[in-house]
């Protein structure tokens, strides 16, 4: 063992910590249909995290989503690989924090890549690259089912929900937010029959909610 079991301790009480402080900008419907049957009086406002997702909740949805998928697409995907992928590609967060999809600038996606090398034992940092190449099946696999699940979530949502908060984290109005979700985020299916028409679908059923 090269690194005493101090030393161990140590970096997987980080890891584990980070993972579970750091709030990201979507809601957990969940979490609150919870806080709405304690307290029916709770108005959510995007200010209060207490209901949105931690990167913990982010990163651990996405193996669910990942497994249940791979029986959908015809493509050839190494589901194994897609799990690795997705354990480490938001790892960088942990430092950096969590930025909107719709609004995250290129140079702020190179410090995310950088703290997380830092952060990756060596031999993850080619799984982490392959990720951010995007060139894989794999890794059009893993990145479709990063980019879908906060879609998912916002057709299980109540819409004025998911309004204030794309109005307060991305500054994009009600009856736009259909067509910018399709704008950056149905890039990311095309490779797949699948996930193309699947999120399709969940463009129509945001337009029918948006209306």
């Amino acid at each position: 063992m090269q690194k005493s079991f101090d030393e161990i301790m140590h970096e997987l009480d980080f890891l584990l910590k980070g993972y579970s402080n750091e709030m990201r900008t979507n809601v957990n419907p969940y979490r609150f249909a919870q806080r709405k049957e304690k307290s029916p009086a709770f108005q959510y406002e995007p200010g209060d995290r207490t209901v949105h997702e931690t990167l913990m909740e982010h990163v651990g949805t996405l193996p669910i989503l990942a497994t249940y998928f791979h029986g959908h697409v015809t493509e050839p995907v190494n589901l194994g690989r897609v799990l690795e992928l997705l354990a480490v590609h938001d790892i960088g967060e942990i430092v950096v924090g969590d930025e909107s999809t719709f609004t995250k600038k290129e140079d702020e996606g190179d410090i995310e890549q950088k703290e997380a090398l830092k952060i990756l034992n060596e031999k993850h940092h080619a799984a982490y690259l392959e990720f951010k190449e995007n060139k894989t099946n794999e890794a059009k696999f893993a990145k479709s089912v990063d980019k879908i699940a906060p879609d998912i979530l916002d057709v299980l949502t109540d819409i004025d929900i998911t309004a204030k908060r794309l109005k307060h984290f991305a500054n994009i109005e009600l009856k736009n937010i259909p067509n910018t979700i399709e704008k950056f985020k149905s890039p990311h299916m095309q490779w797949s029959t699948f996930f193309r028409e699947f999120h399709a679908e969940l463009i129509k059923k945001l337009r029918g909610m948006f209306v």
